[in-house]
Parts: structure tokens; C-alpha cells; sequence
């Protein structure tokens, strides 16, 4: 007799019976395998969500770092004034402005500037590291090297004239007494036009440090000078500090 010969003369291998064990044996291999793949898969995915995360931490720290290293890098800076080579020094205390503060003082730190706002000319613009190279959106550059605001120094701001980052285009209207904030977090640091010139662009003791605290702003002015590639000129105006207030933060 055929193992597993059934009525109907089907052979063993061919019979409903083996056919469902055999299809029963096939599915839960199927089934087996499936889950383990599943469980590759959520494996993997477990990994590529914990390197996605690392990725994204360590992407975010780096750009912090390299925010705070493009606001406050490290090193010296010299100026060649005259026949002297001189090194820039940052102050590292505020001062109290001459017309008070609105703002507890003693709660902040001094930091390079973020932003300047000048009412009279309708600036209201970024303030970032200053570099050779230009930026292509209104912003301002800050010498590194120079006082912080708040600080008994001379902030030194740099602003285009034209182009794209221009926002000092028409610095020249600004009077004695016309207000020029310069801000750190949500604190203002006003000061108020003392000065104007029109000096050669090769001056540079409008850089160095001062015992009192003021802004220095500086923009192109005059002819430009295709040999020296820039202009031949510069517009300064000179501000004294005389308050600090709470700002927008923005």
C-alpha cells in the first residue's frame, strides 16, 4: 500500500492532506522569514533614525560652534598705524552709560554686537564678523578686535555704500545727537553722533582703541581707485555712548 494512498487514488505526495501540510509548512517559512526580515528592517531603520539623530546633533553643534567662532574667533589682530604695529584690545567689562540704564548691567556679559539700528536713516540691519570678502545681503561688518559694545572702547562698524550688502549708503545724512543702537541680545546700546569726516582711506588711528566708549562707523566715500581696488576715500561718523534700554531682541 502507498503511504498516504487516499480513496480518490491520489498518491501520497500528491494529496490534499500532504498538500496542506506541505502549504502549511511553506507559509509559516514564509511567515518566519518575513518577520525576520521585518525585524532586519526596523533594525536598520533603529540605526539609520540613531545616526539621522547623531547626524543632526552634531551637524547643530558644529554650526553653533562655528556661529560663535564666526562671531568671536579666536587670535590677534593687529593695526599699522604710522610706523607702529599696534594690537587690538577688546575691553572685557561694561561700563555705566552716562544717561543710565534701563537694564540690569550687572546681569550681562559683554558680547561682539548682533545688530545695528539707526532711526534718522531707517537701518535696521545684522552685524557680523568683518571679512575681505563682502556679504551678498544688508549687513554690517564688525572689526574684530574692537570694544564690544557697552564696554569703555571703540566699536568699530563697517557698512557698504553700494552693492548688495549696502546699508551705509546714506550715512552722510546723520547729525550731531542722531541716535545709533547697537545691540547685543535683547539690550540696546545707544549712542549719539558726535562727529563726521571725510578722511584718506589709509587712515587707521580711527581704529584704535579709546578710554571712552564710542561707535565708529565707517563707509566708502570719494572716487574708486582701480590700482588699489577701493575707494580713495572714507566716511567716519563717531558716536558716544550714552544709554542702554531694553531692546526687541530681533
Amino acid at each position: 500500500m502507498v503511504p498516504y494512498q487516499v480513496s480518490t487514488g491520489i498518491s501520497g505526495r500528491d494529496s490534499p492532506f500532504v498538500r496542506q501540510r506541505t502549504g502549511m509548512v511553506a507559509n509559516a517559512e514564509a511567515t518566519t522569514k518575513s518577520r525576520a526580515r521585518s525585524r532586519r528592517r526596523k533594525v536598520v531603520l533603529g540605526f539609520l533614525g540613531v545616526g539621522g539623530v547623531l547626524l543632526l546633533v552634531i551637524i547643530g553643534v558644529g554650526a553653533i560652534v562655528g556661529l560663535r567662532e564666526w562671531r568671536s574667533p579666536s587670535g590677534k589682530v593687529f593695526v599699522q598705524n604710522g610706523g607702529e604695529r599696534v594690537e587690538l584690545q577688546m575691553p572685557t567689562a561694561l561700563v555705566s552709560p552716562p544717561a543710565g540704564s534701563s537694564v540690569d548691567l550687572a546681569g550681562q556679559t559683554p558680547r561682539p554686537p548682533e545688530r545695528v539700528d539707526i532711526p534718522r536713516l531707517g537701518v535696521h540691519a545684522e552685524v557680523f564678523l568683518m571679512t575681505k570678502d563682502a556679504p551678498q545681503f544688508q549687513a554690517a561688518g564688525w572689526l574684530y578686535g574692537s570694544a564690544m559694545p557697552g564696554t569703555a572702547g571703540n566699536v568699530v562698524l563697517y557698512g557698504a555704500r553700494t552693492g548688495d550688502a549696502a546699508i551705509f549708503t546714506n550715512l552722510d545724512q546723520l547729525q550731531p545727537g542722531d541716535e545709533v543702537a547697537v545691540s547685543v541680545g535683547d539690550v540696546d546700546y545707544v549712542y549719539r553722533v558726535t562727529s563726521r569726516d571725510d578722511v584718506d582711506a589709509g587712515r587707521t588711528d580711527l581704529l584704535m582703541p579709546t578710554d571712552e566708549p564710542v561707535v565708529t562707523l565707517i563707509t566708502d566715500a570719494g572716487q574708486w581707485d582701480s590700482a588699489a581696488a577701493r575707494y580713495d576715500r572714507r566716511l567716519v561718523i563717531r558716536g558716544q555712548y550714552t544709554e542702554a534700554r531694553a531692546g526687541s531682541g530681533t
